[in-house]
């Protein structure tokens, strides 16, 4: 396949999944392909990560390049024949790429799912995993800072700290409007919920990242401002839905605290 990068090569063989990612409102289809082998693609790992699909190598390609269902059928085949043991996913769920495309609807089934879902301690995986990678890429750029101009080696320690803290809080604000809305939250939905409005801070922490390398770190702190925002607004959508409101507004309520205590964070890091 051919990148902005050059030419990225992953032999038949070496597939190990393909993975179908199909849209709700919408006829547009993404494909991950997940594998091994070639050279130079160390960086294709953060192509599966961003999409919620592990860290095997992938590449990505979407239904609207040309001549893509007889590309998606020849792909098929030819990983039956090279790799059998390939295992195909025709409905994989991206929780990141359905919030980028379909906020709406994916926020809906979110909290649809947090109310039919029984509470287990498997059930915080999920949200674990989308809270550890918005901790990670701002420790990312936390590490770049401080390897470009300096600072204090304790800060990613305590950034990792706040990362927990943010957690526990935002379960809490989930939980705590219940005094002031409609409806109730229990605790631990509130903690299997939080954590989802927040990924697309997760995926702006890789421009961030990129641009604190080519030394323009206040540009960085913009697109994090913008994923600060982008993160709120998500977080009120879904607390409409949990709560049943019939507006947005009631549940923008918190929105202003939450905004500042990422704000806060994201000083930390660029401070």
């Amino acid at each position: 396949m051919r990148t902005l990068f050059g030419w990225r090569v992953m032999p038949w063989a070496a597939v190990t999944t393909v993975r179908t990612i199909p849209f709700a409102q919408s006829s547009r289809k993404m494909v991950l392909v997940q594998g091994g082998g070639g050279r130079g693609i160390s960086w294709l790992h953060l192509v599966s990560a961003c999409l919620g699909a592990g860290f095997k190598p992938g590449i990505l390609f979407t239904s609207a390049i040309r001549d893509f269902e007889p590309l998606v059928d020849r792909l098929r085949q030819e990983v039956a024949l090279a790799a059998p043991q390939a295992v195909f996913d025709d409905q994989f769920f991206s929780v990141p790429a359905r919030l980028v495309f379909e906020p709406v609807p994916t926020i809906d089934g979110l909290a649809n799912q947090s109310r039919d879902e029984d509470w287990a301690p498997s059930t915080l995986a999920q949200p674990a995993r989308a809270m550890a990678a918005v901790t990670a890429g701002l420790l990312l750029v936390l590490l770049l800072l401080l390897a470009l101009r300096g600072g204090a080696w304790w800060k990613p320690v305590l950034l990792i700290g706040l990362g927990a803290i943010e957690w526990a809080a935002g379960a809490l604000y989930f939980y705590a409007l219940g005094a002031f809305l409609p409806g109730e939250v229990e605790l631990q939905q509130g903690a299997r919920l939080y954590p989802f409005p927040q990924i697309p801070r997760a995926l702006l922490a890789l421009p961030m990242a990129m641009l604190v390398v080519a030394g323009l770190p206040f540009l960085a702190t913009m697109v994090g401002l913008a994923a600060i925002v982008w993160a709120v607004i998500l977080t009120a959508l879904l607390l409409q839905q949990v709560y049943r409101l019939p507006s947005i507004l009631p549940a923008m309520a918190g929105a202003a605290l939450q905004a500042f205590a990422q704000f806060i964070v994201l000083t930390f890091v660029f401070m």
